[in-house]
C-alpha cells in the first residue's frame, strides 16, 4: 500500500474543530501485500460451541455471519451510490431513519462506498484546513485499514482477502448547519475512488443475517468495552467471541489508537423513567461523545441523541460530565446534557477519538445509569 498524505492533529472545542498542533508530513510507504483469497480461508474454522450467544443457534457459522454482515452493508452502499467504486455522500448528521449501519457516529458526516478489490484501488481524501478526516477500509472479514488525514491512499491487488470492501470516510463537524453545508459543498466533491474492476457485490441471505444478528447482539450489549476488537488481519483475532459480538452492534469499529468505545447499558431501561450518569470525560486530541440507541443499536430520535465535547456542559472543575436521559422532551429544558430515549431497553455508547492515553481508557469502567432523583 502506498500513502501520500498530510497528517494533522485536531481537537473539537465546545463549538468548532480547532487545531492544537500541526505536523505536516509527506509520507510514502509500501506495506507488504498478501495473496488475495476467500474470506476466512487463511484461518482455522471458528469453534463457537461454548458461546453464550452462538450464531450457530440461528443457523449460521461465525464466518458466515461476519461475512454476511459485511456484504449486507456493501450491498446497501453499492445500491445507494449507484454502483461499486462510487461514494455515497451523506449530507446531514445521522437520524432515526439511518439504518445502513448499526451505532452510527453522530459527530461526523459520512461518505461511504463499496470498492471492488480484485485489481487494486486508490482513495483521494481532500484537505480542508485543520478539519478531522479519517479513512477506513473494512473487508468482508471485518478487518480494517485506517488512516487519519488528507492524502492519496493506494492499495495493491491482493492486499485484502475477499472480493469487496467498504470505504468509509468520516469528516468531523461541529454540527451547525453552516459547517455541514461547507462539508457537503467543498469537501465531499473532492473525494474519489479509483479502481479498475467494477464487479457487483456477491449475494447473501438477508433474512438469515438479521435473525442471527438479533440473537448475537445480546452479547454486544453485555460487553464492558470494544477494546482490541478491530484488527488489520483475520489471523490477529485473539478473542473470536468478543470480536463477533462487537461487530454485531458496532460494525465498522476502528483501531484503539484512533477510536475507542465503551458501551454503557442501563438494565431493563424503561423509557418512561428518567436516568442519569456521571463520568470523567476522556482526554482526547479530537473529541468524545455519548450517543443513545435503541435495542438494535439504531438512533431513536433526530434530536437530543448525542452529548459530546462540542456541546456538553461540564461539571465544576471541568473534568466530568453528568448526562440525563428520558422520553420527556421537557427535560431538555430542565437538564443540561439531555438525551431523548423513546423506546424501552435503550443503549448508550461512549466514544473517544484520538485518546491521549489509550491504556487508561482501556481500563475505563463506565458507571451505572441510575434513576433521576
Amino acid at each position: 500500500m502506498k500513502i501520500r498524505n498530510k497528517m494533522k492533529t485536531s481537537k473539537l472545542t465546545r463549538s468548532i474543530l480547532a487545531i492544537m498542533a500541526i505536523v505536516v508530513i509527506t509520507l510514502v510507504t509500501t506495506a507488504p501485500a498478501y495473496a488475495q483469497s476467500d474470506p476466512f480461508s487463511t484461518v482455522d474454522k471458528v469453534d463457537s460451541s461454548n458461546w453464550k450467544y452462538n450464531p450457530a443457534d440461528m443457523g449460521m457459522t461465525v464466518e458466515q455471519f461476519v461475512n454476511a454482515e459485511g456484504l449486507h452493508i456493501m450491498t446497501k452502499m453499492q445500491n445507494m451510490a449507484g454502483s461499486v467504486n462510487k461514494l455515497y455522500h451523506f449530507t446531514e448528521l445521522a437520524s432515526a431513519e439511518t439504518k445502513w449501519v448499526v451505532s452510527p457516529n453522530n459527530d461526523v458526516i459520512y461518505s461511504v462506498g463499496t470498492v471492488d478489490l480484485s485489481e487494486g484501488f486508490t482513495i483521494h481524501l481532500p484537505e480542508d484546513g485543520n478539519r478531522y478526516i479519517t479513512l477506513q477500509i473494512i473487508t468482508q472479514e471485518h478487518t480494517s485499514s485506517s488512516h487519519v488525514g488528507a492524502g492519496v491512499y493506494e492499495y495493491a491487488k491482493g492486499h485484502f482477502n475477499g472480493t469487496h470492501a467498504i470505504v468509509g470516510i468520516r469528516v468531523g463537524t461541529d454540527g451547525t448547519a453552516e459547517d455541514v453545508k461547507h462539508i457537503v459543498e467543498n469537501v465531499q466533491p473532492r473525494m474519489q475512488i479509483v479502481a479498475s474492476s467494477a464487479e457487483p457485490v456477491p449475494a447473501y441471505d438477508e433474512e438469515q443475517l438479521l435473525k442471527t444478528r438479533a440473537h448475537v447482539i445480546q452479547g454486544y450489549n453485555e460487553l464492558p468495552n470494544l477494546n482490541g476488537a478491530a484488527v488489520d488481519k483475520v489471523e490477529n483475532i485473539t478473542d473470536w467471541e468478543k470480536f463477533t459480538y462487537a461487530l454485531s452492534g458496532g460494525w465498522g469499529m476502528n483501531f484503539d489508537e484512533i477510536s475507542m468505545y465503551a458501551p454503557t447499558v442501563p438494565v431493563n431501561a424503561d423509557q418512561n423513567k428518567c436516568y442519569t450518569i456521571t463520568f470523567d470525560t476522556p482526554e482526547v486530541d479530537n473529541f468524545w461523545s455519548l450517543t443513545v440507541y435503541n435495542s438494535q443499536n439504531f438512533l431513536m430520535a433526530d434530536d437530543y441523541n448525542v452529548v459530546n465535547s462540542g456541546n456538553a456542559t461540564l461539571n465544576e472543575g471541568g473534568k466530568s460530565v453528568t448526562v440525563y436521559a428520558s422520553n420527556n422532551i421537557a427535560d431538555g429544558e430542565k437538564y443540561d446534557n439531555f438525551l431523548l430515549v423513546n423506546e424501552d431497553n435503550w443503549t448508550a455508547l461512549l466514544r473517544a477519538h484520538g485518546l491521549k492515553d489509550v491504556k487508561t481508557f482501556a481500563n475505563f469502567d463506565a458507571p451505572d445509569w441510575t434513576e433521576c432523583k
